[in-house]
């Protein structure tokens, strides 16, 4: 009896979790960048990972990001903070991920320099990564450039949390019905 109680206690505890949370919070908008080699194989050199709330309202739905989650280069971080970082996106359609975006950013290990502006409202795309250990008009500093990137639009992808809270009810249903059986 003590139990059940206390599973269906576990149960109430998750469902008034979720329902409190707002519909966006559980999603993160991701943006992969990737490079082609010189036999045109593409390789996954970058992502970037923002999380909506943690974001600004500009006007009306549309919200600006001037920090990230996550911001990888070749699986290192990027040093923070970089005052040249902004997102933008609307808040009512997150799938659509980021409607503008500019970056200036190095790794930690100041190995690489990217930047870059996707700006959807004008259709302009440019991004440029560089060997930072060389000089910037050096043309064996570019690593990948607007020609050799390939970067498809950003996503609004589920954040691991809500995965895990997901799995950790699918799984009390699961028990549930096992000890129903």
């Amino acid at each position: 009896m003590f139990k059940k109680m206390l599973v269906t206690m576990f149960g109430l505890a998750i469902a008034a979790a979720t329902a409190l949370t707002p519909a966006h919070a559980g999603l993160v908008i991701k943006q992969d960048f990737w490079g082609k080699n010189a036999d045109n194989s593409l390789v996954l050199f970058g992502q970037l990972v923002v999380d909506p709330t943690q974001a600004v309202q500009w006007s009306g739905s549309i919200y600006k990001a001037y920090g990230w989650s996550s911001f990888k280069l070749f699986g290192t971080d990027v040093a923070k903070p970089a005052p040249l970082f902004e997102a933008e996106f609307d808040m009512d359609n997150l799938y659509a991920g980021f409607s503008f975006l500019s970056f200036d950013v190095s790794d930690s290990n100041n190995q690489y320099n990217f930047f870059g502006v996707n700006d959807v409202a004008l259709d302009l795309s440019f991004f440029d990564l560089r060997d930072a250990s060389k000089a910037f008009d050096d043309p064996a500093s570019v690593i990948f450039t607007d020609d050799t990137l390939v970067t498809p639009g950003s996503t609004a992808v589920s954040a691991p949390a809500s995965a895990a809270l997901l799995m950790l009810g699918f799984a009390g249903l699961m028990l549930r019905r096992r000890q129903a059986a």
